[in-house]
């Protein structure tokens, strides 16, 4: 990951889905730029994950914050 001042980035995994899919929940103005989501479900971010860790597209980072870190934006 990449450390900064006020996140951390991580490339995307799995692990992050469930965080990402809460931090999103009912914003579906906060997809209004991107190519994908508003997601559903989690069960469906969680398929958009898979997709786009298995190698055939760009790189995609989860951005963290807080001491423990947690999901909060792509």
């Amino acid at each position: 990951g990449m450390d900064g001042r006020w996140c951390r980035l991580e490339r995307l995994e799995k692990k992050h889905a469930g965080d990402l899919f809460r931090a999103y929940a009912g914003d579906a103005a906060g997809w209004t730029y991107l190519s994908y989501g508003p997601f559903e479900s989690e069960g469906e971010l969680r398929e958009w994950v898979r997709e786009m860790t298995a190698g055939r597209g760009p790189a995609v980072y989860a951005v963290m914050v807080g001491g423990k870190g947690s999901g909060v934006a792509v």
